[in-house]
């Protein structure tokens, strides 16, 4: 039994591959944009949109919103981005909701099942194409799409704050509680790893529920708390 790297076998599954020369597809240099103008051209393509929209994605709620939620709230977007998104629609759990009894959920078998197509499921355009297109197949009913959506999100930054906050930590950042909690070290860009890694912070914390709960907000929340905090300020009712 051959056993490879874990780098190594993303760039097998994908084709992707990182190097200091820049991102690679298959031995091809890729043109690549800065994660700010990225995030601004994200946002400019979903306000073309009739309002309000909810962003769907398979396995949102574990992937996407999170790591969606922690770069624009890095980027000093988030405010700007709930104004546009209401929600986000897990496509994972509304498969689940809708078709109980099937053996895979992963998007690239419900293709197969659904639609009898076979994708590049690691291309991310023809990712977001077929899941329109399932989405459209399926015609969930509004209270399916409702017990899919991910309703709130956990800002661990605070949270993490208030629950260690007796240890004497220099730093909160992600990367530096998981080497000084866990004693690992990780590539802390890396969107997967990014997610791995504060899973497996979480559960070392181990936060009550009391704490998660101060700790939550909604998609709009932060839109309404900035109102509010605005008109405070300027001493208007």
């Amino acid at each position: 039994m051959l056993i490879l790297p874990e780098s190594e076998c993303k760039i097998m599954i994908t084709g992707f591959n990182v190097t200091p020369e820049g991102l690679f597809l298959r031995g091809r240099r890729k043109q690549t944009t800065p994660l700010l103008d990225a995030l601004k051209a994200f946002l400019n393509f979903l306000r073309s949109f009739r309002r309000p929209v909810l962003l769907a994605a398979h396995n949102a709620r574990r992937f996407d919103a999170p790591v969606l939620t922690r770069v624009l709230q890095q980027h000093s977007l988030l405010q700007e981005f709930q104004q546009v998104v209401t929600d986000f629609l897990d496509t994972f759990l509304l498969s689940k909701n809708l078709f109980p009894n099937l053996t895979s959920y992963s998007q690239e078998n419900l293709v197969q099942f659904f639609l009898r197509q076979f994708y590049n499921a690691h291309d991310a355009v023809e990712d977001a194409k077929m899941l329109q297109k399932l989405y459209n197949a399926w015609k969930p009913p509004p209270s399916k799409q409702f017990g899919s959506s991910v309703s709130a999100c956990v800002d661990t930054l605070p949270l993490a704050r208030e629950v260690l906050s007796g240890r004497n930590l220099q730093s909160f950042s992600q990367e530096k509680l998981v080497r000084e909690l866990l004693g690992v070290n990780y590539k802390a860009h890396d969107a997967l790893e990014d997610v791995r890694a504060l899973q497996m912070l979480y559960t070392v914390i181990q936060p009550t529920a009391e704490q998660v709960r101060r700790h939550t907000f909604t998609l709009d929340s932060v839109e309404r708390k900035t109102a509010f905090s605005t008109k405070d300020a300027s001493g208007k009712v």
